[in-house]
């Protein structure tokens, strides 16, 4: 699921995630010996790739050095496990929608039936909670628009992209009237699609599943998640193809990525800094923070031994057959 919005979200917020320009990661034995195994941009073209072709397995293969036959192996491994974790309890209460509503959904969605009910009980709760949402929205838009405007870690351009998502994100809440009962019905359909090609009555044994199937299965997810959004009118196929990941200022073990796409119909474009780190392409900004965490830690482990060493000794332990006063004063006191 996070890897499926991975583009979505990084195309809608990563503007505001760091300022502008690349970020020099410190200089050090281990990112100087570095030498990069792969472009910075194979990653995100990798999962581009993945996501819009609806390849579950493209996807969990993107993120690893190994193949996926790695991947099926350890899935595999944890089957039998799982399916022992996963046996029933005879003395399990029964899921309810706002006890256990992952459950329960599972269960209504395998019957025609058990959609139309789940849609009847849901729409009024989704409609209440749509209601909330956007009048926290609108109640904080102004703020939040003050907050792009007066942030010196944003450039102008920045600024400008962010306000004009602030304003389609707004447009986009009131065009769609997330208490249509029909629109939540096309998403639970989405939905029942999914879980009865499982052939699964319970969710749990979703970890059961042998990796092959799982594969399968995964394909659909994320075609139902694109077909769920779609329902409120977020057409995900249509910013993944608007999507552009290119390559600027590559040096060494350092790269800029830059992504461009678009969201809500407002053009977006961000610049990350990269580094090549530990067999792989990290966050500039991310890895000159933990260096200097542990640059800190070190200095403050170096002053405790500093002060330490700085304390005078104990005092030394009586010598055998030494006498204290006291113990000169009990002895008059016995000879008395």
């Amino acid at each position: 699921m996070k890897a499926a919005c991975l583009i979505l979200l990084l195309s809608l917020a990563g503007p505001s995630l760091h300022a502008a320009g690349a970020v020099q990661a410190p200089a050090g034995p281990q990112a100087a010996e570095t030498v990069p195994a792969t472009r910075v941009v194979d990653l995100p073209n990798a999962v581009l790739a993945a996501l819009k072709q609806n390849d579950f397995g493209a996807l969990l293969d993107s993120g690893r050095d190994g193949d996926l036959g790695d991947i099926a192996r350890d899935w595999n491994e944890n089957v039998v496990r799982a399916k022992v974790a996963a046996e029933p309890d005879a003395d399990s209460e029964p899921a309810t929608l706002l006890g256990d509503p992952m459950t329960y959904a599972w269960a209504k969605l395998q019957t025609d039936a058990g959609l139309e009910l789940l849609a009847d009980e849901l729409q009024p709760l989704i409609a209440e909670q749509a209601e909330t949402s956007i009048g926290k929205f609108n109640l904080g838009f102004g703020v939040a628009l003050a907050a792009i405007a007066s942030d010196k870690n944003l450039s102008a351009e920045q600024s400008m992209q962010l306000t004009q998502l602030m304003y389609a994100t707004q447009n986009w809440t009131h065009r769609v009237d997330f208490a249509d009962p029909q629109r939540l019905r096309r998403a639970l359909a989405a939905l029942s699609r999914l879980v009865r090609q499982t052939g699964l009555k319970r969710m749990e044994d979703v970890q059961s599943l042998a990796f092959e199937d799982m594969v399968i299965h995964g394909d659909t997810l994320l075609v139902t998640i694109k077909q769920v959004l779609g329902a409120y009118d977020l057409d995900v196929d249509q910013v993944l193809a608007s999507v552009r990941v290119s390559e600027l200022d590559a040096f060494g073990n350092q790269a800029t990525l830059r992504i461009e796409g678009q969201v809500l119909g407002v053009d977006l474009a961000y610049q990350w800094p990269k580094i090549y780190t530990r067999g792989q392409w990290l966050d500039a900004e991310r890895v000159a923070a933990e260096a200097r965490h542990a640059s800190e830690e070190a200095d403050e482990d170096l002053e405790v031994s500093v002060e330490f060493a700085d304390e005078p000794p104990p005092p030394p332990d009586a010598a055998p057959g030494s006498c204290s006063p006291g113990d000169d004063d009990d002895s008059e006191q016995t000879e008395d």
